[in-house]
């Protein structure tokens, strides 16, 4: 074993160490929580299908791509009061190619409250950009029509501009259109980020896209400045 292997798994180590003693102390502090009960549950039928999962944080810290084992836990997703558990269960099983999960991930994200898309939309996110299931493309539209939605999953949003599709274009052109609108409300900056960004992706052949940046390139906003330069060097190659 090379000595940075030796190092990686001692860190790893480490960090499942830190995991378990995080978990053992939340069982403690809610005894009483319904989740502890859907945890066990979980576990027990993992443990049937011959691994040795002990915490919740096995599901989690360690890869798996057991499709047996996948599919269970997508059973699970959204029978947590804490969306927690649920968001991380989307994390494990959204993995590149695994078309058999977008639908149920889609759907679960969809019921959230806009709290929950706030603190746990990154799990969603990462998981909607690995697994990149085109056949979903309209569902994807929808959400980025959302300002809400656009801005809890940037890199689905962004993954929309890397297969050039036209209806989005059409959205993230408005979003810059209309940058003066989100750009000085902190929470509504990202949409024109991630429109640049997603702009930047496409072969601007009618000159649009160029046209829109030119247009805001004297923008006051230092990092709306460098950002929009950055797309348009993108764009000219």
């Amino acid at each position: 074993m090379k000595k940075n292997e030796r190092n990686y798994d001692i860190k790893a180590q480490v960090i499942y160490k830190a995991a378990v003693d995080e978990e053992k102390e939340w069982l403690k502090e809610n005894k009483r929580s319904c989740d502890i009960l859907v945890i066990k549950q979980l576990l027990d039928q993992i443990q049937k299908l011959g691994y040795r999962y002990k915490y919740f944080v096995d599901i989690t810290n360690r890869e798996n791509d057991d499709i047996e084992l996948l599919k269970l836990l997508s059973t699970y997703i959204g029978k947590f009061q804490d969306e927690y558990f649920s968001a991380r269960i989307v994390e494990v099983i959204g993995k590149r190619g695994n078309v058999d999960f977008t639908e149920i991930i889609l759907n679960h994200y969809n019921l959230l409250s806009n709290d929950d898309k706030r603190m746990h939309g990154a799990f969603y996110d990462n998981a909607l950009s690995r697994i990149r299931d085109k056949r979903y493309l309209s569902n994807y539209i929808e959400l980025l029509k959302s300002t809400e939605d656009a801005k809890y999953l940037p890199l689905t949003m962004v993954m929309l501009g890397k297969w050039q599709t036209e209806v989005a274009k059409k959205v993230f052109l408005d979003y810059l259109n209309k940058y003066e609108l989100y750009l000085n409300v902190p929470e509504n900056r990202t949409l024109i980020f991630v429109s640049l960004e997603s702009l930047s992706c496409y072969s601007d052949t009618d000159g649009v896209i160029m046209k829109t940046l030119e247009d805001i390139l004297n923008v006051s906003d230092k990092d709306l400045q460098r950002a929009t330069q950055k797309a348009i060097k993108a764009i000219k190659g």
